[in-house]
């Protein structure tokens, strides 16, 4: 058990002074004060009174924001967990809002509790929480959505905290919205986000990686998804299962949108520019008739469902890598240094830099830069729902299969799914050419089924016979190899 506080008395010329911890502006202070007498009987009351009415929530039994943030913030997150259980959710959104909860604590140790974690709930004002929410704002340099976020959780706090009768008032709701930092106005100018051009994803796409090749390979069929199939979202990607492209038959011919974000799922025809690639990474995983797509590949969630990634860093860094290729091998790709290299990696006093969004925001523009009429083709086929929105991103509506208009698919990737296939077949002979020398044996998948299956498709489809070289040899570390699937509807 802590000890009482009781204070400190020392004796100078004057007389007594009293020293004492004392809460002062939301945080612990030392505190010296003259006490004018030379008894020390009197000086002893004295500081005694000074001491018990500054006594701090703790030696007073009252929690402060700190400590009830510490300890209420869990059980909001356990009562929305029991309210998605009610409402009969899967496991994967029960497991988001866990992960959310980890952005949600972070914000207010980050930017609340520096401010006013020292005071105790019940003296918290409305203009303490004002401060709180101007510290992130203006200080520390957030974005006005996170100030709104930082606002939400405290309101959450300060109410569990009412229910439970500890506060009488919460002082959240009683902010005047004039004493908040403003929003930025409609009109203040918005800088676009850079996206590639067509040419520039071709050279992405020919591109294969030394390192981690199946993390390049993932991106890339990402990227394809998401520049071709109406913009995809991240999410969409993440929740993407094989029984949404119609593994089942080998076929792949509609592609299933959930557009989770909207709740409005969509259906369209597969384009064939996206098809070998769809069948390229299908064959890479073993030709699975179920599961997720794209699952996550390591650390305790392997194979489950990705949350809270981001693949923004991951496309720049290849992308990059691709330029550098690209450059080396003699093909005209942005340099260095340059203004357009500065444009997609770095952000400018006019532009912001590339990010995996960026494929939804080129879709929607390539549309509408090939169809005026906007709200008839680039908004439903992008799956937004306002046209402000869908506005800015140009700076599905039923369960009908939509046909994706010709002109908004990129141009110019003829031959790189073949490509990849050669890329593979090379993999798999490093691979083998390596257990060798280490006197091991290594059955591979059957390659030569593969191109069976996958020839007849791509004749079809004007791909040039000539598979383009990829513009940086695979090397290092290969593929695990693993034996054909005796149950693969290859030949269906």
């Amino acid at each position: 058990m802590a000890r009482k506080a009781t204070g400190q008395l020392i004796l100078r010329e004057t007389g007594y002074f009293g020293r004492y911890w004392a809460i002062v502006d939301g945080k612990r202070t030392r505190i010296s004060v003259p006490l004018n007498t030379f008894n020390r009987d009197l000086a002893e009351q004295e500081l005694a009174r000074l001491v018990a009415a500054s006594a701090s929530p703790k030696d007073a039994g009252i929690e402060t924001f700190g400590e009830a943030v510490e300890r209420v913030h869990p059980l909001i997150i356990e009562s929305h967990v029991d309210n998605a259980r009610q409402q009969g959710v899967d496991a994967d959104h029960i497991e988001r809002i866990r992960m959310y909860a980890k952005d949600e604590i972070a914000r207010l140790r980050k930017y609340a509790v520096p401010v006013i974690g020292e005071m105790p709930i019940t003296e918290v004002s409305p203009a303490d929480v004002c401060s709180a929410l101007r510290f992130c704002r203006e200080k520390m340099g957030k974005s006005h959505q996170t100030m709104l976020h930082l606002k939400k959780h405290m309101q959450d706090v300060f109410a569990e905290l009412r229910r439970a009768q500890l506060i009488e008032r919460n002082p959240v709701r009683d902010i005047d919205p004039d004493d908040l930092p403003r929003a930025p106005t409609k009109n203040a100018r918005r800088k676009p986000r850079a996206v590639l051009t067509d040419a520039e994803l071709g050279i992405f796409l020919r591109f294969s990686s030394k390192h981690h090749h199946h993390a390049v390979r993932s991106r890339q069929v990402m990227s394809m998804l998401a520049r071709v199939v109406g913009g995809m979202r991240t999410g969409d990607l993440h929740g993407l299962r094989w029984d949404d492209l119609d593994a089942r038959t080998a076929k792949f011919e509609t592609i299933f949108v959930p557009r989770e974000k909207t709740g409005e799922p969509d259906w369209f025809c597969c384009p064939d520019v996206l098809r070998p690639f769809l069948l390229f990474w299908w064959h890479l995983n073993d030709c699975p008739v179920e599961g997720l797509v794209f699952p996550a590949s390591r650390g305790d969630r392997k194979g489950a469902r990705k949350i809270k990634v981001s693949h923004a860093r991951g496309l720049k860094r290849d992308v990059a890598a691709a330029f550098v290729a690209a450059r080396a091998a003699g093909v005209d790709a942005p340099e260095k240094g340059s203004d357009r290299w500065a444009q997609l990696f770095s952000e400018t006093s006019r532009t912001r830099p590339l990010d995996f969004h960026s494929w939804r925001r080129s879709f929607v523009q390539q549309t509408r830069k090939a169809r005026r009429e906007l709200d008839k083709h680039s908004m439903p086929l992008s799956g937004h729902r306002s046209s402000t929105v869908h506005q800015l991103y140009a700076m599905g509506i039923s369960n009908e299969v939509q046909t994706i208009p010709a002109e908004s698919l990129p141009q110019g990737l003829e031959g790189i799914a073949d490509a990849w296939y050669d890329w593979w077949r090379s993999i798999n002979a490093l691979a083998v050419e390596r257990a060798a020398r280490k006197g091991q044996s290594l059955v591979l998948s059957s390659v030569s089924s593969v191109e069976n299956a996958i020839v007849p498709l791509l004749s079809t489809q004007n791909y040039s016979g000539d598979p383009l070289p990829a513009l940086c040899h695979a090397g290092g570390r290969g593929f695990e190899s693993r034996p054909p699937r005796q149950s693969s509807n290859l030949d269906s």
